[in-house]
């Protein structure tokens, strides 16, 4: 078996065109064989065929010739091959010669073009072969012997054109399926890579949740606490505490995330995650900073999926981080409710929109704008109406 799949990449190496010219070469020595037989035998195998002169004329060798020689070209020229070939061979039938082989030039060159070419072509080139075959050799002989070699033939060039079209079509399904299995396996790759994506934006969106909104808080306790470090004792250590408590969490969700990252969920020790009924404890560590949230929730939570509700959640922690960070307000007012929708509602009393943050979009805001889309709600940010800046987000229920 080895051997065989040896020779057949041997096989598969050859130049086609070097391979032709030795198919055509051989079929050339098996057709003029016999006719050199007849010479060598005086003319004895004349006797075949009515009317045969016993000596071999130059005219019967060139015209034997021309049905196997031109099969050299075979795939550069399939057609015209097969054209050549078909006069030939009916030339060669219809004059005063001995037998021969000449059948394998019309078959070759049929097959050729059955495979190379689509059906109705081949079609078109099989009904000139077989016209031309029997148009001149049915003018020209009506012995009996000589009928059963024209009907040979033309069942041979027939069968050679179904078969090269069975071929051409078992060659284009197995291409198709080729094609299909590089598409399958391209639209795999795009989608592993577009999962990849997915998974790494959702990665740095909670790595971003989780740790700006901390350390804004730690940030704004701390220079609170150094700015009554020696007039306030006990509001320094108001903040200190503040800062350990959020320092605390932030540690406990980011040793989650990266055990999720090392050994997978299954295997990882994690936090609760946070949603709105986490709400007051979020707005708590906002006024523990020195900020005065008004929270107003309207409608039942608890009805809420999980999975709007973890939103909801952290579109509410980063509009408080962002206020916190840039709005230099002393105000924020975090409205939610709860119906056909879950809208929220941020505003604080600040600055407005800081140029720079709202132009470059923001880690923040694009992580909001994010998860109100993958959920197929709205998302809107701006300057609010008595100034500052407010975001808006709408979230319909029946998404999750």
């Amino acid at each position: 078996m080895q051997t065989m799949t040896s020779l057949r990449e041997r096989a598969e190496r050859i130049d086609p065109f070097i391979a032709d010219v030795a198919l055509a070469l051989v079929l050339t020595a098996l057709v003029v064989g016999p006719l050199r037989a007849t010479v060598l035998h005086g003319g004895a195998l004349a006797g075949l065929r009515p009317g045969v002169a016993r000596q071999v004329p130059i005219l019967a060798y060139v015209l034997a010739a021309a049905t196997t020689l031109p099969l050299a070209f075979r795939r550069q020229a399939p057609g015209l091959v097969l054209i050549i070939v078909s006069i030939a061979t009916a030339a060669y039938m219809s004059g005063p010669f001995p037998p021969s082989t000449i059948s394998f030039g019309p078959m070759i060159a049929m097959y050729t073009v059955a495979t190379r070419s689509e059906r109705r072509r081949a079609a078109v080139y099989a009904m000139f072969a077989v016209g031309t075959t029997v148009g001149i050799l049915v003018s020209t002989f009506s012995e009996a012997r000589w009928v059963a070699e024209v009907v040979m033939l033309v069942a041979l060039v027939i069968a050679a054109a179904l078969y090269g079209d069975a071929t051409r079509n078992r060659r284009d399904y197995v291409s198709a399926v080729e094609m299909r299995a590089i598409e399958a396996e391209r639209t795999r790759e795009e989608e592993a890579l577009r999962r990849v994506n997915e998974e790494r934006v959702r990665i740095a969106r909670e790595v971003h949740d989780t740790v700006a909104h901390s350390l804004s808080i730690v940030a704004v306790q701390s220079g609170a606490a150094l700015t009554v470090f020696e007039t306030d004792p006990d509001q320094v250590r108001t903040s200190l505490q503040g800062i350990s408590a959020t320092s605390r969490d932030a540690l406990k969700g980011l040793r989650s995330m990266i055990d999720v990252l090392r050994t997978g969920p299954e295997d990882a020790q994690l936090t609760p995650v946070p949603d709105l009924r986490r709400l007051d404890d979020l707005v708590e560590s906002v006024r523990d900073a020195g900020f005065a949230v008004a929270s107003n929730l309207m409608g039942d939570i608890d009805e809420l999926p999980a999975v709007i509700s973890t939103s909801a959640y952290r579109i509410v922690q980063e509009a408080l981080t962002n206020a916190v960070r840039h709005s230099n307000a002393d105000r924020i007012d975090v409205t939610i409710s709860v119906g056909d929708s879950c809208r929220i509602h941020v505003a604080d009393n600040g600055q407005g929109p800081v140029a720079d943050t709202v132009e470059r979009g923001g880690h923040g805001l694009v992580g909001m704008r994010e998860r109100v889309a993958a959920l197929g709600g709205e998302f809107s940010s701006g300057e609010g109406e008595d100034g500052g800046f407010q975001i808006t987000a709408s979230i319909p229920m029946g998404m999750a």
